[in-house]
């Protein structure tokens, strides 16, 4: 790691991606839970904002010492470095196919009537734990992909 500060890029703008990772740091961080949340929308804290997928890339190229998030299937199509993840089960793993279908199973278990469910932070040594089941339904009603 660097030895100066790292640099934040998040969406600036509503999206099931910020949703998804903002859940999963709600569950794994007591603190950003109370003080963030979980939205496709959030105050963050710190940081740059970049729009949609392809904005945030853009900036953590272009900005020394950053780290973003974008869709896993926007990674893999631009050919993006990404990181493993440790889950929940202390494991790190990395995000395809494999590891996703792993999470989607963990929550298959106890999936509720409606298909709606949050496999973030899914339990089981394969399971990736930034993974999206579908689409992000929000307050207002609204599907958001």
């Amino acid at each position: 790691m660097p030895g100066s500060d790292i640099v934040v890029v998040h969406r600036q703008d509503a999206s099931g991606t910020t949703y998804v990772w903002t859940d999963y740091l709600s569950k794994v961080s007591t603190d950003w839970y109370q003080r963030v949340g979980t939205g496709i929308s959030v105050i963050w804290p710190v940081g740059h904002a970049g729009k949609g997928n392809n904005g945030v890339v853009q900036m953590v190229e272009h900005t020394a010492n950053s780290i973003g998030y974008a869709e896993l299937t926007y990674a893999i199509r631009n050919g993006l470095f990404y990181g493993n993840v440790a889950n929940s089960s202390d494991h790190f793993v990395r995000a395809d196919l494999a590891s996703v279908t792993a999470a989607v199973a963990a929550a298959a278990i106890k999936m509720p009537a409606d298909f709606r469910v949050s496999i973030t932070d899914a339990p089981g040594e394969a399971a990736y734990p930034i993974s999206r089941w579908g689409r992000v339904q929000t307050r207002s009603g609204e599907f958001q992909e």
